[in-house]
C-alpha cells in the first residue's frame, strides 16, 4: 500500500552502535499519523544491509600513504553520492505524498539535503520537510526541506512499530532495544510512570521481547512505580534507565532489578557540594548520591555516573572531588559530558579539559564512558563485567565496515531477548516472587 507520509532517517559517519537503535520519535510520529487516519511508513536506513552498499576503504589498501588521503576521501565522496542517490531512489518507489527527514546531526542535515535534491528530480511534486534533534536543531535548515519544530513529531503519542510500518526493525537491521524518549517535563510530571508503562505496552504488541532504555532522567520515586507496574502487570522485560538521586527506600533496587532493570545511568553533575547547591541547583547531598549508587549496583544493576563538565565554577579543586566522588560510591562507568551546548571555540578548549578528567578516572580503574543503555546491551547479551569489551567488538565492526558481521551480532542479541538463558529464566522467577510480595 502506497503511504501518505514517508518518515526517513538517513545516518551519517562517523558511524556509532546507537544508530541502530530504533528510532522512537519516527515510531511516534507514524503512530499520530496512522491514529489520524493518514498511512505512514518508516525508512530507517541506519541499517546493516544499507550501509554496506556505501564503500569503504582501509589503509591496507593503500601502497602510498602520500596520495592516499586524497584518493580515499575522492572515493569515499564517489561512494556516498552514489549511496544517496540509491536512499532517493528507494524513496521514489514508495511514492509518499510528504517525506519528512530526521537529522540528529548537522552532518545529517547536509545528508538530507542531498536526497531532497536528488528525490525533487524523481518526484517533483512530492513535498518534503525535516524535524531535527539535538545538534541538528541548530543547524542551518537544508534548502527544499522545510522545518518542522521536534514538538510536531508525534510527542505523546504511543509508538507504532508494526511491521508494515517499520519493516527494516524486522529485517535483521535493527536491535531490539527501544528508547523511550523523555523530556525533561515529561520525566518530572506525575504521569511519568504510567507513560513509561503504556510505552512499553505499545510496543510489546509488535514485538512481544524487547530491551528497554528510559531516556530520560527519572525521579527514584518515579523508578520504583514502573518497576511496581512492571511487576504486577506481569510485563517481561529487560530496560535501562536514567535517574536523579533522591530520598528512597534503599529497597528499591532490589524491586527495580526483579522487575527487569539491568542498569542505572545516575547524573550526578559535579562531586562538588559546592557547585551542586550552587551552579546546579541540584537539591541532593553527595553523600546520599554516593549511598544511592552503591545500593544500586550492590543490588546486581550496572551503574554508571554522569558528570558535567566543566561548568563555570570548576577549577582543580572541583575535579578532585569529582573524581574522589568516583572513588567512594563505586560506580561500573563514569561518563564525563558536556555541561551546557557550546559553541567551536569554547568546545575545543572544553573537550580538552573534559579528556584531562576522563584520564584521571581512567587511571583510577573506572570504564569511561559507558552509557547507560550501553550496560544494558552488554548485560542483555550476558556479558556482565565485560561491558567494554562487548562493546569494543561492536565498534570494530563498524569502524572495519564489516557489516556482515555486525549483522549477525546484531541477530544474536535479537534471538537471546527472545529466548532468555536459564540464568536469565531464574531472574524471572525471582521477579514473580516479588510481584507476589508487592501486591
Amino acid at each position: 500500500m502506497r503511504p501518505e507520509y514517508a518518515l526517513v532517517y538517513v545516518p551519517a559517519g562517523p558511524f556509532r552502535m546507537e544508530v541502530f537503535l530504533p528510532k522512537d520519535r519516527m515510531a511516534r510520529m507514524a503512530g499520530a499519523l496512522l491514529a489520524a487516519g493518514h498511512g505512514a511508513r518508516v525508512l530507517d536506513y541506519a541499517t546493516p544491509s544499507w550501509l554496506e552498499r556505501f564503500s569503504f576503504f582501509t589503509m591496507e589498501e593503500a601502497a602510498d600513504v602520500s596520495w592516499y588521503d586524497f584518493w580515499r576521501q575522492r572515493r569515499r565522496a564517489d561512494g556516498l553520492s552514489r549511496w544517496l542517490t540509491d536512499i532517493a531512489a528507494d524513496i521514489a518507489l514508495h511514492r509518499p505524498v510528504t517525506v519528512c527527514y530526521f537529522a540528529e546531526t548537522r552532518a545529517e542535515l547536509g545528508q538530507v539535503q542531498m536526497v531532497a535534491d536528488r528525490l525533487r528530480s524523481l518526484l517533483p511534486e512530492v513535498r518534503q520537510e525535516t524535524v531535527s534533534f539535538g545538534e541538528a536543531a541548530l543547524g542551518a535548515r537544508p534548502q527544499g526541506a522545510a522545518p518542522r519544530p521536534a514538538t510536531a513529531a508525534g510527542e505523546g503519542s504511543p509508538a507504532c512499530y508494526e511491521p508494515s510500518v517499520y519493516p527494516a526493525l524486522f529485517g535483521g537491521g535493527k536491535l531490539h532495544l527501544f528508547p523511550i524518549s523523555l523530556e525533561a517535563e515529561a520525566a518530572e510530571s506525575p504521569d511519568a510512570p504510567e507513560t513509561v508503562l503504556a510505552e512499553i505496552r505499545a510496543v510489546q504488541r509488535a514485538v512481544p521481547l524487547g530491551a528497554f532504555h528510559l531516556d530520560g532522567y527519572l525521579s527514584a520515586t518515579t523508578v520504583n512505580e514502573v518497576a511496581a507496574g512492571l511487576l504486577s502487570g506481569g510485563h517481561r522485560c529487560q530496560y535501562s534507565t536514567g535517574c536523579v538521586p533522591g530520598p528512597l527506600s534503599d529497597s528499591v533496587w532490589a524491586l527495580a532489578r526483579a522487575s527487569g532493570c539491568r542498569a542505572v545511568e545516575w547524573l550526578v553533575p559535579s562531586g562538588s557540594q559546592r557547585l551542586l547547591d550552587d551552579h546546579f541547583g541540584a537539591r541532593i547531598s553527595v553523600s546520599h548520591a554516593r549511598r544511592a549508587v552503591r545500593m544500586c549496583r550492590m543490588a546486581g544493576i550496572f551503574s554508571a555516573v554522569r558528570f558535567l563538565y566543566p561548568c563555570a565554577g570548576d577549577d582543580a579543586h572541583t575535579a578532585a572531588e569529582t573524581v574522589y566522588f568516583a572513588e567512594k560510591a563505586e560506580p561500573d562507568s563514569v561518563v564525563v559530558a558536556p555541561a551546557a551546548p557550546e559553541g567551536p571555540l569554547r568546545s575545543a578548549r572544553h573537550t580538552r579539559i573534559r579528556d584531562s578528567l576522563r584520564e584521571d578516572l581512567a587511571r583510577k580503574g573506572f570504564p569511561v564512558q559507558v552509557e547507560g543503555w550501553q550496560g544494558l546491551l552488554a548485560r542483555a547479551a550476558q556479558h556482565d563485567g565485560r561491558e567494554r569489551r562487548i562493546l569494543g567488538r561492536y565498534g570494530a565492526l563498524i569502524e572495519n565496515g564489516d557489516w556482515g558481521a555486525l549483522s549477525d551480532e546484531i541477530a544474536a542479541f535479537n534471538r537471546m531477548l527472545s529466548h532468555p538463558s536459564p540464568r536469565s529464566s531464574a531472574g524471572w522467577v525471582e521477579a514473580m516472587q516479588c510481584a507476589a510480595a508487592a501486591n
